[in-house]
């Protein structure tokens, strides 16, 4: 029978971790370490020997003694065996970070402050902001920069009415608050910026970043959720180090409404249609959701009809009662 390539793979692997495993114990336990595991042989040999025969048999004694020894020593190299997988994953992740970037030390949360954007008419305007900051105590971050690198819009369907889920790739910068393209962050320093706001322009629309990304579609009441990549240096470093965000924007244009996902089930649960609930759920999760996923649309499908089924039913008891 002929071994696969996986199977020989596996079977070198399990032997390196064996031989690394026996190095270790070996190191850590020499030979004049046999007196304690030697010593309780002894004694459990000589109990059993009395306990068995009703006197001191050297034989007894030395069986019991060596089987004692073996399996106290092999219950502390299967540990060590055991043990060896560990260090084997450590050393890999280490030699995978010396070619990966390590990822921003940033926290970004929602600005609660920065409900209103002002234009250059002086009209106040919907929007959503969130604050970056630099939680490192001694590095400092430059040419910090954010894009936001995809847009998921859940809404209605205006023809069909069903709940549909649209990708968009917006790769537009974020409007920080001192308008600039790339900031710098001090040891603890935080920066608001905006992610997206509505015109009020006829029609209303939701727009995204400084480009003012922007779509057709984007006039509709929805949920969007959305990836933002931070992209930075810290300073005396020459590569780039990476992080990203991603959350959940609820919003009405027709009623000028925009606002956290989260915040929007807070004020107005009443109000939010009970599919884009599901999105705020999942996304408290730390997944998105996707309806336009044909599990998610069979799952849907399902609901309804079983909630029509239960509807159909009420109403028949209903009138058998009358």
């Amino acid at each position: 029978m002929k071994t696969s390539k996986s199977q020989t793979t596996y079977s070198e692997y399990q032997k390196t971790v064996r031989k690394q495993a026996w190095i270790r114990f070996k190191k850590d336990h020499p030979v004049f370490d046999l007196a304690a595991p030697l010593v309780i042989g002894v004694l459990v040999g000589l109990w059993e020997s009395f306990r068995l025969v009703g006197r001191i048999e050297l034989l007894t004694t030395g069986l019991v003694t060596a089987v004692v020894t073996f399996c106290i020593y092999s219950v502390v190299y299967l540990w060590y065996f055991s043990r060896e997988h560990v260090f084997i994953y450590s050393e890999q992740a280490k030699s995978i970070e010396q070619f990966w970037p390590e990822s921003l030390d940033i926290r970004v949360y929602h600005d609660f402050d920065m409900r209103e954007l002002v234009d250059d008419k002086g009209n106040k305007i919907a929007s959503v902001g969130f604050v970056a900051q630099n939680v490192s105590k001694k590095n400092q971050i430059v040419d910090l920069e954010a894009e936001i690198k995809s847009v998921s819009q859940t809404s209605f369907d205006l023809d069909s009415g069903e709940v549909i889920t649209l990708p968009f790739f917006a790769e537009r910068k974020v409007v920080w608050e001192n308008e600039k393209t790339r900031v710098s962050l001090r040891p603890d320093q935080s920066m608001s910026f905006y992610l997206a706001y509505l015109d009020l322009e006829n029609p209303s629309r939701l727009r995204f970043g400084d480009g003012g990304f922007v779509w057709w579609l984007f006039d509709r009441e929805a949920m969007y959720q959305f990836d933002i990549e931070f992209m930075g240096k810290i300073e005396g470093e020459i590569e780039f180090r990476r992080s990203h965000y991603m959350d959940v924007v609820y919003t009405n244009p027709s009623k000028n409404k925009l606002m956290i996902a989260r915040e929007a089930k807070e004020r107005h649960p009443d109000e939010i249609p009970v599919p884009f609930l599901k999105i705020i759920e999942s996304a408290e999760k730390g997944y998105w959701y996707d309806y336009s996923s044909p599990y998610q649309r069979q799952q849907a499908q399902k609901q309804k009809e079983a909630r029509d089924a239960k509807l159909k039913n009420s109403r028949r008891t209903k009138r058998v009662r009358l």
